[in-house]
């Protein structure tokens, strides 16, 4: 449901602590002449229009040399963190992922100026371009011995970037991220350039582009600190538990393809707890929805960050589901899902987790903005393992067509039957659910006129039960379901929504159970019904985690 219109990528910060410096030998790789002009942290702020690569590199910390134990007492168990330091001594300082941030390069050729930010849906935002996403990394946190990197708003109208609080006299905008004063744990200059007749700055780690800068009319200001070439310091690196999960992605056009984004883990884990939140800002009265997925990826590679174009919609060959959450929004305004919950006994998942944004505009072209910023926690494999099965759909009410089925008739109701093909017990529904009608143009069913209710209940049926809906597996209706329910029909959950007029109504949802059995031969089922009548549509993604 998401056309990309520009790269979205961020996936950030883990906690940082604190840090140790380089070696003498790190600090004179990294060096140059360039230095010479500055060291005191002089202006930052925009990246040139030539060349991206970064020429200038250094060793990592401790690569080549003995392993560094700042503690004294041997470190082969101690485990990876945050600190700028080498804790496991295998060569490579910080090999996590999540320790930095990148930060993208852009450009408005109208105004000549170059503009940085970590957000990539900002880095495409008001006329400019993105010339490089991750175009270096910054720490996400403070760290002793890095300092503030500030952004700052110039007189001009454009941007630089420094080391200074005061941000030499412009206005401070903000922290950029955290930036060291010298070569360490692998960092590579950042040469800090200005244009005097367009006030533009520009920022690179690229001496070859410093001298094409400068051949240009670009005036060398020195080194503007020192940042990293990669978000990891090894070749092989995994987050560590939290992930700390945030993207976005800008759409104009229709369609639902999504944006993937991979973080790589070690071994099997066991998916424990997820926090945050997920959001959609819809630019006009037009009817948006995004399908936010969490998925794992048992095997096969896994790419840290952004996933290409041509990732499947619904995700790779072989991914597995954990979670998914689906925002709706028949309005102009920012809809936003909080979510929040533990998994008793946790969910096993190993080698790679997906977040994909799936979702955007449905009929008619305009901005629509899909946002996530979850932490998902995570522990070692559990005992005994534990698995989900599905008990979401999508039902279009008032029109005739779209979403799984759809009906004219508002009296009518939907179900979703799940068999249970061996004795288990059902240990949590989570997810959440989002009740909406539609925008009111003629693309869609006309929305109620008055009040409605989105009728969404949860039930364990029974044996023979389970035939009523004429399927085996899958969605059933429209039929008279809620009419029909046997009087022995376990009810789990019920969560009516309601609104009035056009509008949406959606909550997330979590529901654990002491003990509750599935029987061999029992189905969970899912129903859907409408009160109010009028174009709407009822969604609801949730999983049932189930243990033996």
């Amino acid at each position: 449901m998401v056309v990309l219109r520009s790269a979205a990528i961020l996936a950030a910060g883990a906690i940082l602590a604190g840090c140790a410096g380089g070696t003498q030998a790190e600090v004179a790789d990294a060096a140059s002449p360039l230095d010479a002009t500055s060291a005191d942290g002089a202006d930052a702020g925009a990246v040139s229009t030539e060349g991206s690569a970064a020429d200038v590199a250094s060793p990592e910390a401790g690569a080549g040399d003995a392993p560094v134990d700042a503690t004294g007492d041997g470190c082969a168990a101690k485990v990876e963190v945050c600190n700028l330091m080498d804790d496991d001594c295998n060569g490579y300082c910080d090999d996590l992922l999540g320790c930095r941030i990148g930060v993208d390069r852009s450009y408005d050729s109208a105004s000549g100026q170059h503009f940085y930010t970590t957000t990539d849906s900002e880095a495409s935002c008001c006329g400019y371009v993105v010339e490089q996403v991750d175009d270096y990394y910054l720490y996400a946190a403070a760290q002793p011995g890095l300092v503030p990197f500030y952004r700052c708003r110039t007189s001009s109208g454009g941007h630089l970037y420094t080391t200074d609080a005061t941000c030499e006299g412009q206005t401070v905008e903000g922290t950029l991220g955290w930036i060291a004063t010298g070569a360490v744990c692998g960092s590579v200059p950042l040469y800090g350039l200005h244009d005097a007749s367009s006030g533009d700055h520009l920022y690179t780690t690229s001496a070859a582009e410093v001298s094409s800068a400068q051949a240009g009319g670009y005036v060398l200001d020195g080194t503007a600190g020192y940042v990293w070439p990669a978000d990891c310091g090894g070749p092989s690196c995994t987050w560590p538990s939290p992930i700390h999960m945030v993207g976005s992605t800008t759409t104009a056009a229709t369609g639902f393809p999504t944006t993937w984004y991979g973080f790589p883990i070690e071994g099997t884990q066991s998916f424990s707890s997820l926090s945050g939140s997920v959001s959609v800002d819809n630019s006009a009265n037009l009817y948006s929805e995004v399908l936010f997925i969490l998925q794992y990826l048992p095997s096969g590679t896994c790419t840290a960050g952004m996933w290409p174009s041509s990732t499947p919609e619904y995700g790779p060959p072989g991914a597995q589901p954990l979670a998914q959450f689906i925002v709706k929004a028949p309005t102009q305004a920012t809809f936003t899902v909080p979510i929040d919950f533990t998994l008793p006994g946790g969910l096993p998942m190993t080698s790679c987790v997906l977040l994909g944004l799936n979702g955007g505009t449905v009929t008619t072209s305009h901005d629509v903005t899909a946002s996530a910023s979850l932490t998902l926690a995570f522990t070692g494999p559990q005992s005994p393992a534990q698995s989900v099965l599905g008990a979401g759909g999508e039902f279009c009410f008032g029109q005739s067509w779209g979403c799984q089925a759809a009906t004219t008739n508002d009296a009518q109701s939907f179900a979703n039957v799940t068999p249970i093909s061996q004795a288990a017990h059902l240990v949590a529904l989570y997810g959440d659910i989002s009740d909406s009608t539609f925008d009111g143009t003629s693309s869609f069913g006309a929305p109620p006129a008055g009040a409605w209710t989105g009728a969404n209940d949860f039930y364990v049926y029974h044996g023979a039960e389970c035939s009523t809906f004429g399927v085996a597996s899958g969605t059933a209706g429209p039929g008279s379901y809620y009419a029909s329910i046997p009087s022995d029909a376990t009810h789990l959950l019920s969560v009516p929504l309601s609104g009035s007029g056009i509008g949406v109504s959606e909550t997330p949802v979590f529901q654990a159970f002491a003990n509750q059995p599935l029987a061999a031969g029992d189905c969970l089922v899912t129903l859907w019904g409408l009160q109010g009548g009028g174009g709407f549509d009822n969604e609801t993604q949730v999983f049932a985690l189930v243990g033996p």
